[in-house]
């Protein structure tokens, strides 16, 4: 054989190689993506939550309400789809994860939301041309997910809010040996948070009220106990979207987290 020939030869078959390659890694992503899709139930509160990704249409929907989102990153060696969503203003991601029976026949999902909360879901039933229908229609009612949670503001409009990421209560170590992506300690981590945060802010607010004049004083203190009526009533039904949900609960605290921290803020820069 020629070498000019055998030269032909392996680039042919490398050629190929490559093209076997991202077919396999193309096959696999669909093959994820397909298995994913369809309707699935949430084991703690039952909650019905749709999955379809194709060429059509990337959908994610938790009951009929459809969450503003696309496709992200696929891990076909750990069997995990991503899906990019908004979380309070900020990017961020729901993963959905395959679990495979000792046989590796059958498998259900694990899905994580942002702020680590885990749920398992089971398979019910493919989607059907009507469902897809259905939420197609129901686009323009899309929403992103952060509107499961309050739009919190202050009473007073010079107020300004801070990030969560950015507050005081955001020490190293605070949540320290708690796992967020479990429930519980989710919410130890969310106590632990507010509780740093309130003591901090009614000692800010002490030292505030020994500086000021009287007539400042008894305006501070007023609007002081307006603010914490408009927390309680605003933080008890902060999870009313998802009532008798697992998220109910995460809600509140983080209703109660978040406006304790914005009043901290807004006290620090009175004078």
């Amino acid at each position: 054989m020629k070498h000019t020939d055998h030269g032909k030869i392996k680039s042919y078959l490398f050629v190929v190689f490559v093209c076997m390659m991202i077919f396999g890694c193309t096959k696999s992503e669909n093959s994820i993506l397909k298995d994913v899709s369809g309707v699935w139930r949430a084991e703690k509160d039952g909650t019905m939550i749709t999955i379809n990704c194709d060429e059509k249409m990337t959908l994610f929907a938790m009951g009929d309400l459809v969450i503003e989102t696309s496709l992200g990153d696929i891990d076909k060696d750990n069997s995990t789809v991503n899906f990019k969503v908004s979380f309070k203003g900020k990017p961020d991601i729901i993963t959905v994860k395959q679990l495979w029976d000792k046989e590796h026949k059958k498998f259900n999902l694990t899905i994580t939301f942002p702020g680590g909360i885990q749920d398992n879901l089971s398979f019910v039933r493919k989607i059907s041309s009507d469902d897809l229908n259905k939420f197609k229609n129901s686009q323009s009612a899309e929403k992103k997910l952060s509107e499961f949670t309050p739009d919190i503001k202050e009473s007073n409009p010079t107020t300004q809010s801070s990030s969560v990421d950015e507050s005081y209560v955001e020490k190293t170590g605070i949540c320290e040996g708690l796992d967020i992506s479990i429930t519980s300690e989710n919410l130890e981590c969310l106590d632990r948070k507010y509780n740093v945060a309130d003591e901090e802010l009614n000692k800010v607010y002490k030292q505030l009220m020994s500086t000021l004049e009287d007539s400042k004083k008894s305006s501070l203190k007023k609007e002081q106990m307006s603010w914490i009526k408009e927390k309680e009533s605003k933080c008890e039904t902060a999870g009313k979207e998802v009532e008798g949900g697992s998220l109910e609960p995460v809600l509140i605290k983080d209703c109660f987290l978040q406006m304790t921290e914005k009043r901290l803020e807004y006290l620090k820069k009175v004078k």
